[in-house]
């Protein structure tokens, strides 16, 4: 079971990783899109944690130069454990998911 672009988008706003303090609920809108769909049902909270670390980096560690090049920004993300607990509550998310269509599907 996937989570949606939104489900991801309210668990990164609830956490902030990146202490943006924003009122914006779809703050982490670009981040979200970015992840959704990489995160699978079989996904290990590590598996899961690579892939957020993975978004965060890219979005806020690189930049486009005038000519279109990615170029490396001062690290902003820092050690990738830090987002640990994040990776656990997207992963849980996941997995009651899971477990609730599996119960949906047996009641049919």
């Amino acid at each position: 079971m996937r989570l949606s672009v939104d489900e991801v988008m309210n668990i990164l706003f609830l956490h902030d990783p990146m202490n943006i303090h924003s009122p914006r609920t779809d703050e982490y809108e670009p981040e979200a899109k970015a992840l959704a769909p990489e995160l699978r049902g079989d996904d290990t909270e590590d598996d899961v944690l690579d892939k957020l670390y993975s978004v965060l980096d890219v979005f806020f560690n690189t930049a486009s130069d005038e000519d279109g090049n990615t170029v490396r920004l001062r690290d902003m993300v820092g050690d990738k454990e830090k987002y640990r607990h994040i990776a656990n509550n997207l992963h849980m998310m996941m997995k009651i998911m899971q477990k609730a269509s599996k119960s949906n599907a047996n009641l049919n």
